[in-house]
């Protein structure tokens, strides 16, 4: 009996061997089939075109008014009256501030259009004209004095200087009256598009106004502006921005910068906006980076734009931009 257990336990031995070796030799071949599989997967990733390949770019930027001018008290003043505020939206000579023009003020600029130079010039062309002409007839006797040998010719000569320099004289003073001429005009257009139509040559208002340099919204306004409050000249008053649409601006990576395409499409969260998404286009990517250390890496300041046409964004937000690179909308 015990021969035939050790038999049956050696042929037990032999089937289970010969199993494992089976099962080894299958793996073996369908395990190339399955590496060639994956490398063909990862050549064709690798050889797909970058756009077909979305790469997700988070960064944070913020608002800004595209186009903004600051308004400025050229000179110290009472204000009267103040119509501007801020949030208001104002066309290009809207009236802001009126203010009274000081005393010395309205003087120095009396004086610089008036036409006393202008008058002055006409007084001296004319002096001159008459001179030349007595000058012209004096010459003429001269000459019918040198026929008769009542005189010499030094003195006909004499006379000839004489008529040469009124001559240039007499140019030069209408040259001088012209360049006159056109300046007065000039300086009358200036102080009427600063302080009104009604500034003549001879008159001067008490009273003086600031208006809105161009279309937009009062976006900051001098705290200090106030009705019956004197103000130093230079003080800023207010600044004037468009709203619809606004700039995003941002400092993004220079791995991140290439990436990004002009009409890329964004989506923008505020934090100060809870509960909405805004979408905005990536309008300039700049070719120049931002100034930094030779051993740093380069920044680039993008914008993009974003609509606001209910005004719910304001300047200087701080938002969170998503943008899938290669995805433009339709333009």
């Amino acid at each position: 009996m015990k021969p035939l257990k050790i038999f049956v336990f050696i042929m037990l031995c032999l089937t289970a061997t010969a199993r494992v070796g089976y099962g080894q030799d299958t793996a073996t071949q369908q395990a190339p089939a399955a590496n060639a599989q994956e490398a063909a997967v990862a050549a064709a990733d690798q050889n797909a075109p970058e756009t077909a390949r979305p790469h997700e770019i988070v960064f944070s930027g913020k608002l800004y008014s595209p186009h903004k001018q600051t308004v400025n008290l050229d000179y110290t003043a009472l204000v009267k009256s103040v119509k501007g505020k801020i949030g208001t939206k104002v066309k290009g000579g809207d009236v802001l501030v009126t203010f009274e023009i000081p005393l010395d003020t309205r003087m120095a600029e009396l004086q610089n259009v008036s036409l006393v130079n202008m008058k002055n010039l006409e007084y001296q062309i004319e002096e001159t004209q008459n001179l030349l002409n007595s000058a012209n007839i004096k010459k003429h006797e001269l000459e019918t004095l040198l026929k008769k040998q009542l005189t010499s010719p030094q003195s006909l000569e004499q006379a000839q200087n004489q008529i040469d320099s009124m001559q240039k004289k007499l140019t030069m003073l209408k040259t001088s009256y012209a360049l006159e001429k056109n300046l007065s005009q000039n300086r009358l257009d200036l102080a009427q598009a600063r302080y009104g139509s009604n500034v003549t040559h001879t008159n001067f208002p008490k009273n003086g106004f600031v208006k809105a340099p161009m279309d937009g919204y009062i976006l900051w306004m001098n705290a200090d502006l106030k009705d019956d409050t004197a103000l130093a000249g230079g003080s800023k008053l207010y600044e004037i921005g468009t709203m619809d649409p606004l700039v995003l601006r941002a400092e993004v990576h220079e791995i991140e910068a290439q990436k990004l395409r002009e009409g890329d499409k964004a989506s923008v969260t505020f934090d100060s906006v809870p509960g909405r998404t805004f979408v905005a286009t990536v309008t300039t990517i700049p070719w120049a980076p931002l100034p930094s250390g030779l051993q740093q890496p380069s920044y680039y300041q993008i914008e993009l734009t974003i609509p606001n046409g209910d005004l719910r964004l304001k300047e200087g937000l701080k938002g969170q931009v998503t943008i899938i690179s290669g995805q433009q909308g339709n333009s």
